[in-house]
């Protein structure tokens, strides 16, 4: 989804006059904006405000592409009045309405769907590493003990090392595996709950936060 240019914007709205009148009429509306923008400058990266003020830019970006008018507007710098400034104030409402919602729920559930898979899986009474260098150590492993019947390796977990004999070795990358797909079959049930509703009520009910391996 193509990003919201905020350096046009800003350039856009320092080069415009706008009456007093449409000013009070626009107020709310730029007010989200304004609210968005200094989100995306002062959220530190990583945190719930930037996932959602990177949703809110995603959300803009994407409804720009469909409102050719607006970014008319915002890049040659028509006048923000009239017909203009009523189609505006619409495309602002919409940016911050159940779409962008939508859009922070899912980033949030990117977030919590990876902080679930590098949780780490347990398995012969340690919980072992699952973040992506593991993970390809433990495939690699398997093949090679696909290979020898006498291998054995050591292996860390919370518990210290342990050793692992050609069948455990394959059970710890297949339980690893499991808590993977199980990682990321609650992210897709979530986007699947997340797009299934249309009102923000019916959003914010959604509990993204349970039902995560590990």
């Amino acid at each position: 989804m193509p990003s919201f240019n905020f350096e046009s914007f800003f350039g856009f709205f320092d080069q415009i006059e706008i009456g007093d009148e449409a000013i009070e009429g626009s107020v709310p509306v730029l007010g989200i904006v304004d609210g968005l923008l200094t989100a995306v400058d002062v959220a530190a990266s990583g945190t719930s405000e930037a996932l959602q003020a990177s949703a809110a830019q995603d959300t803009l970006g994407s409804l720009l592409d469909g409102h050719p008018d607006i970014a008319r507007v915002l890049h040659t710098g028509d006048p923000l009045e009239g017909p203009n400034l009523a189609q505006f104030n619409a495309f602002l409402v919409e940016a911050n309405s159940v779409s962008s919602v939508q859009a922070y729920l899912i980033k949030r559930v990117e977030a919590l769907r990876s902080a679930s898979e590098l949780r780490g899986a347990t398995y012969a009474g340690g919980v072992f590493s699952t973040d992506p260098t593991a993970r390809a150590d433990y495939a690699l492993l398997a093949l090679e003990s696909a290979q020898d019947a006498g291998f054995v390796v050591r292996l860390k977990a919370s518990t210290g090392f342990i050793d692992l004999s050609v069948g455990e070795i394959r059970d710890l990358a297949r339980a690893v595996a499991q808590h993977i797909a199980a990682a990321r079959s609650r992210e897709a049930d979530l986007v699947d709950a997340i797009y299934a509703v249309s009102t923000v009520p019916d959003l914010n009910a959604i509990d993204i936060t349970t039902g995560w391996p590990g």
